[in-house]
């Protein structure tokens, strides 16, 4: 779909989405497969206010040079492109991991070790905010994610299960 079209039909439930965050505004956000930046101009905002940083990280080229474009009038915002498994991002690097909408689209064999590249980034306290698609051709289970996140010792401290939606905020202790 045009990211156009796409950002026009879906900004409002972005909105809802980043809200639903409870960001502070200082935070140091990496927003995993971001995509042409839709929702990445959404948190860049909340955190612009508070001083807070955005990474955008993704390894499509096209998306990557939209949202460069879409975020270069915000100043808090740096991108990464490529695979987290293979960039050499300091642990403890950021308060929170914003995983939309991408997390099925990694190979299955490929998954859990790139959960675990991101939670090597993730500080102590630090929370990821995940929104995955879950029913028909293109998802994956709501138990995988679940599996995936407690393998890797993150605590779940809130979920939605939808009829074809899994929110959830998971923390790493």
């Amino acid at each position: 779909m045009d990211p156009i079209l796409k950002g026009l039909i879906f900004r409002p439930i972005f909105r809802g989405f980043v809200d639903r965050l409870g960001l502070n505004g200082n935070e140091r956000i990496l927003d995993f497969g971001s995509g042409p930046g839709i929702l990445s101009e959404m948190i860049a905002r909340k955190l612009e206010k508070g001083g807070g940083k955005l990474t955008c990280l993704d390894v499509t080229e096209q998306w990557f040079t939209i949202a460069k474009k879409r975020l270069r009038k915000f100043q808090n915002v740096e991108f990464v492109f490529g695979d987290v498994r293979e960039k050499a991002i300091p642990e403890n690097s950021f308060d929170g991991i914003v995983i939309h909408y991408v997390l099925h689209d990694i190979d299955k064999d490929a998954r859990a070790p790139t959960v675990s590249a991101l939670i090597k980034t993730l500080s102590n306290g630090g929370k990821i905010f995940i929104r995955e698609p879950i029913r028909g051709g293109h998802s994956m289970p709501a138990e995988e994610i679940r599996s995936l996140m407690k393998g890797n010792m993150l605590v779940e401290s809130k979920s939605k299960l939808g009829r074809s939606i899994f929110m959830a905020t998971y923390t790493k202790v």
